[in-house]
């Protein structure tokens, strides 16, 4: 910054002082000539005093000087800021594009408007000048004449800030940004934080700048490396993550309460039900209390509301990773318009059109000029075609993303003219060649151009990358080209990829998330495998979770009461009630229950124990039918049940494998089947009900304990607990028959286990 007055020289500086000491001389009588010589001396001092102060400093104290290019580019950056003081470029449309700056200037408005503060505002590509930044801004400052606060803004953050003439806390307020905030935070949220650190003034700016330093810097307060801040901005590779972890839940989370809940459910309804002492079963089949059987109906809504449960879970999975998940991009930089990506390339062509080599006004000037004197001259002596030569910045965040062949076409578009485009990057100094319809071999361009035309072999790179001199290697080398008769051309139309596409994220229901339901899904059945497990050590470990045999109701009789001998269904001093059954049976469940019922008769039968001849024969019978029905394969029984048995048939194997099991553990073989159904086991007393909905006569027929309980209240609703099975064709609902109705042995059910067991084999075709 220079001082006040810095513009007058030394020599007016004393001139002034002498004419000054002459006009109060003249006032009066002066002294003598010989009594002149001290104040001549003195005048002769104060002379040389003044030269040496007005003479320059030594070379070492002396400021750098920027280079005539370097000037030129400050210059046309002060002619910006003097129409605007908050300029964004052109070349930077995917990191900031120019329709942003209203937000640029209202923060530097908000730092005025706080602190009083003039803040003039640069946005340029990072490393867009050979000077350092510093010097970059005072060099503007110089130029535009106004003091302030200088702030120089690149493509990821606030990358320098100068106070001139004025009080900021530029450096302070510099470092809080670059430590509190994540490297994603993007220039606008940058600078934001900036100005707000501007706003606390001096002493509160440094203590926060300190702080800042001590728990994000390099060394933290532990003497360990400071901590990170959290970034702001997802990448697509977390997207991934994240639908990998929203598929496991969508599929994992309801398929666990499907699997899980109904096998613990019927897992705990079958443990071993704890004794009651207030419940006793005597001789005379007198049973005990009304006991509430689990009808179909309780089932369904158990079901229904599992169902419930998992699609409730699934929808707020679906919502919660909807609402968690919901980055759209990668980037804090919004999306250009349609202006702000054809600003350079417009600006660019406009240049061409007046002049063939345009070099960038806001980047450094590698070319002096009498090297752009003398390029223009040699562009227009060439016999091939025109020439343009742009001297132009090529960034990952330009409107062509750093592809120097899309913006050549692009210009190429612009202008509408053939021609050889030359773009020479000021900043890398790369050199690429791009011809469109001119009389040159387009594959000697593409293929054959020398490396040292195109990018700067030397070993000690200097700033303008040699470009001058390259480029006139590039003009003698297009000259010796060989000429072609027809027009060719090297492009081959490559297009910049889509901004908005570039940045955006994977949808959260994409990508990895259909692996992540295959994941859930697996995962979920791991569960089950191990819950299973689980509660099968402790179903025989702990005595109390025991589980009785599928379907099986035990009372223990209390002390010195009624009831039957003991038997392995039941435990010892046990007595066999009944058995759970639906009274609208599926094809399957039939199935399912067959083959439980059979392995457990098979289980609890020894046929070499001590048992009574009556029941060793009453059960081995049981067994031989229901086996007979169930397994009817032709090399003998194999302890499978057939897919092709008719439901009736597995009915009646069921009945038969459930009455062998009553009388095994009951020690009785004189109780009927419960006539109301059979698949309950063996009745435990007789009542009167209406057994057909479409006879309202009531008959005396042979119950279970938990029919003869809902008849006791209800006998006119009896028929409402009749068994029916699915008809041979395979239907359901009206479909359905009742079970004495239906083909095969299953009507002899109750007529007594003996008439029953006597039909099964006449079926069978077994004497």
């Amino acid at each position: 910054m220079e001082a006040k007055g810095a513009g007058r020289t030394g020599a007016d500086r004393v001139r002034h002082g002498n004419g000054a000491r002459t006009a109060r001389g003249n006032r009066g009588a002066g002294p003598g000539p010989w009594h002149r010589f001290p104040l001549i001396a003195f005048l002769g001092a104060l002379l040389l005093l003044s030269f040496l102060a007005a003479a320059p400093a030594p070379a070492l104290a002396a400021a750098p000087k920027p280079s005539p290019q370097e000037s030129t580019q400050a210059a046309a950056l002060a002619d910006r800021l003097r129409e605007n003081p908050v300029h964004v470029t052109d070349q930077l449309p995917r990191a900031v594009p120019r329709s942003t700056a209203p937000d640029y200037a209202e923060v530097a408005e908000g730092i005025r408007k706080r602190t009083g503060v003039r803040t003039y505002v640069l946005v340029l590509p990072e490393g867009g000048t050979s000077m350092e930044s510093k010097a970059l801004l005072g060099a503007v400052h110089d130029r535009l004449g106004r003091d302030g606060l200088y702030v120089l803004i690149d493509e990821h953050s606030v990358s320098q800030a100068v106070a001139f003439g004025v009080r900021a806390p530029a450096e302070d307020a510099w470092s809080v940004q670059l430590h509190e905030l994540p490297y994603d935070a993007g220039p606008l949220l940058s600078f934001e934080r900036f100005a707000d650190v501007i706003a606390l003034g001096p002493k509160k700016a440094a203590e926060r700048a300190e702080a800042a330093r001590e728990k994000y810097g390099s060394r933290g307060p532990d003497g360990g490396p400071g901590e990170e801040p959290d970034e702001l901005h997802i990448g697509p590779t977390d997207r991934r993550n994240q639908s990998f972890v929203t598929g496991i839940a969508l599929a994992g989370l309801p398929l666990l309460v499907l699997l899980v809940s109904p096998y613990v459910r019927r897992w705990w309804r079958r443990r071993r039900t704890p004794p009651l002492d207030a419940v006793s079963l005597s001789k005379d089949d007198a049973g005990p209390g009304p006991v509430t059987p689990r009808t179909r109906p309780r089932a369904r809504r158990l079901h229904w509301a599992e169902g419930a449960v998992a699609l409730t879970l699934a929808a707020a999975v679906a919502l919660t990773a909807t609402a968690l998940f919901d980055q759209t991009t990668s980037s804090a930089s919004p999306p250009p318009t349609a202006a702000d990506m054809a600003a350079r390339v417009d600006r660019v062509a406009d240049g061409l059109r007046r002049d063939p080599v345009y070099s960038d006004p806001e980047s450094p000037r590698p070319l002096t000029a009498r090297q752009l004197d003398d390029l223009r001259s040699r562009t227009q002596d060439a016999d091939y075609g025109p020439v343009y030569v742009a001297l132009v910045p090529q960034t990952p965040d330009d409107e062509s993303a750093g592809d120097t062949e899309a913006f050549a076409d692009a210009l190429h578009r612009g202008l509408g003219k053939p021609g050889v485009y030359v773009v020479a990057d000021p900043l890398s100094g790369d050199i690429d060649v791009v011809t469109y319809d001119v009389r040159i071999d387009a594959n000697r361009i593409a293929f054959d151009l020398p490396d040292g035309i195109g990018y700067d072999e030397s070993e000690k790179r200097s700033a303008d990358h040699r470009l001058g001199q390259r480029l006139d290697k590039l003009l003698t080398f297009l000259d010796d080209s060989p000429r072609t008769d027809d027009p060719e051309t090297s492009s081959v139309g490559t297009g910049a990829p889509d901004p908005v596409e570039d940045t955006a994220l994977p949808r959260l229901f994409s990508t990895d998330f259909w692996p992540g339901l295959l994941v859930g899904g697996v995962g979920a059945v791991i569960v089950l495998l191990v819950v299973a497990a689980v509660l099968g050590i402790l179903g025989r470990a702990v005595p109390g979770l025991r589980t009785a045999a599928p379907g099986i109701r035990v009372i223990r009789p209390r002390p010195g009461g009624g009831g039957g001998g003991g038997g392995r269904a039941g435990g010892r001093n046990a007595t066999l009630v009944g058995f759970d059954a639906p009274t609208e049976p599926s094809a399957s469940y039939l199935r399912r229950t067959a083959h439980e019922e059979l392995t457990a008769l098979t289980r609890e039968f020894d046929p070499d124990a001590a048992l009574p001849s009556g029941l060793r024969t009453r059960v081995w019978d049981c067994l031989d039918t229901a086996t007979l029905l169930a397994d009817r394969d032709a090399g003998g029984p194999d302890g499978r049940v057939d897919d092709d048995v008719p439901a009736a048939d597995l009915a009646a194997a069921v009945t038969l494998a459930r009455m062998g099991r009553a009388a095994l553990a009951n020690r009785d073989t004189d109780k009927p089947c419960c006539a109301l159904n059979p698949l309950h086991g063996p009745a435990t007393g007789w009542r009167d009900a209406q057994y057909a909905p479409e006879d309202s006569r009531r008959r005396t027929i042979p119950v279970c304990d938990a029919c003869r309980a809902f008849v006791t209240e209800r006998p006119d609703l009896a028929h409402t607990r009749r068994l029916t099975l699915p008809s041979p064709s395979g239907g359901r609902g009206a479909d359905r028959v009742p079970y004495e109705d239906a083909a095969g042995p299953m009507g002899a059910a109750r007529k007594g286990v003996p008439q029953f067991i006597r039909q099964v084999r006449e079926y069978a075709g077994v004497q």
